[in-house]
């Protein structure tokens, strides 16, 4: 018996031994920590200015995108506009349409309601032709986007009818006459008021507040339909630098 308990101490204190190296060596390894985040997040104060830098950046930067923007639309408005007067001069040219004159009654003053706008010297008629923003016609003349008034000289050799320069329109086709032509935006009329200005502006960028009131384009040229040296002698001006020049027209301006 004393053998068997002897063995079992030996045993239990080994078993001891044991369990006491466990836990030592438990008691040894390190406990991982939790990961700590390396970045840490803005604060109240970090958002504010950030916002705030945003908004000085907009604020400067907004005139400059609304003038660019502006500039845009002009410049694309005066380029129909330019489209439009010089599909209006083919269609001259090529007997498509009559010429201004007393005859052309679909396109007065009357359509828009206004006065027509001022004249120039030597004008005979101010008819309209009113377009919409795709340049085709309008008739009865109905929120155009532009307006276009066509004016023309008169004739050197006369003519038979009582119009305002005593020449007919079918005259006119056949001897020439000079053309001139204003572009106007359509909202230019609003208002029972009709444009004042004559001229275009003479840059997009400008101080005056009624920008409309000017015309978009505004163009004149020589309409000669027949190429006969003596058309060419009546619608041309004189050669100062030729007193003998047989030339009996003028200037178109």
């Amino acid at each position: 018996m004393s053998r068997h308990d002897n063995r079992s101490g030996v045993e239990t204190g080994e078993a001891t031994v044991e369990e006491k190296t466990r836990e030592i060596a438990f008691s040894q390894v390190p406990l991982s920590k939790p990961s700590q985040s390396t970045q840490s997040g803005f604060t109240i104060i970090e958002s504010l200015l950030a916002m705030m830098i945003v908004t000085i950046l907009l604020v400067g930067i907004s005139p400059l995108l609304v003038l660019s923007t502006a500039s845009r639309v002009q410049a694309r408005r005066i380029d129909l506009a330019t489209q439009a007067a010089r599909s209006y001069v083919d269609a001259l040219r090529a007997n498509a349409i009559l010429p201004p004159g007393r005859d052309n009654a679909d396109f007065t003053a009357a359509d828009l309601g206004v006065p027509a706008p001022p004249n120039i010297p030597n004008q005979v008629r101010n008819p309209r032709t009113c377009l919409d923003k795709n340049l085709q016609p309008l008739v009865p003349c109905s929120n155009p986007a532009f307006v276009i008034q066509a004016f023309r000289d008169p004739l050197p050799n006369g003519g038979t009818d009582t119009d305002f320069d005593g020449t007919t329109q079918t005259e006119a086709q056949q001897q020439g006459y000079c053309l001139g032509l204003r572009v106007y935006r359509g909202d230019a009329f609003g208002g029972g008021n009709a444009p004042s200005e004559i001229k275009p502006l003479p840059s997009m960028f400008t101080e005056t507040a009624n920008t409309k009131e000017y015309p978009l384009v505004v163009m004149t040229t020589q309409i000669i339909n027949r190429t006969s040296f003596e058309q060419y002698q009546n619608r041309f001006p004189d050669d100062d630098g030729d007193p003998t020049t047989p030339r009996k027209g003028s200037s178109c301006q």
